[in-house]
């Protein structure tokens, strides 16, 4: 599906960052419709990439979530005007 989000994350405590990415696709998904399933897939896996030697992981699904929302709402309103 999401590639390397698919490889156990470095993470002691919690959920594994893993998890909480793959629910993040269909999430994205949903809020954005315009966009297909890959493209968003596609996003969340660069931003991902981003933060593969992050000591802390904590964050990350959250800075992901963020960054991947904020550049699909910028791509919309270029579609849009």
């Amino acid at each position: 599906m999401i590639g390397d989000i698919d490889r156990p994350a470095k993470r002691t405590v919690g959920v594994d960052v893993s998890q909480e990415l793959r629910a993040l696709v269909p999430e994205l998904c949903r809020r954005h419709p315009v966009f297909p399933q890959a493209t968003i897939e596609r996003l969340v896996r660069r931003t991902f990439e981003q933060y593969q030697d992050a000591k802390i992981t904590t964050y990350v699904p959250l800075l992901v979530r963020r960054t991947v929302a904020a550049q699909l709402r910028y791509l919309d309103d270029g579609m849009t005007s």
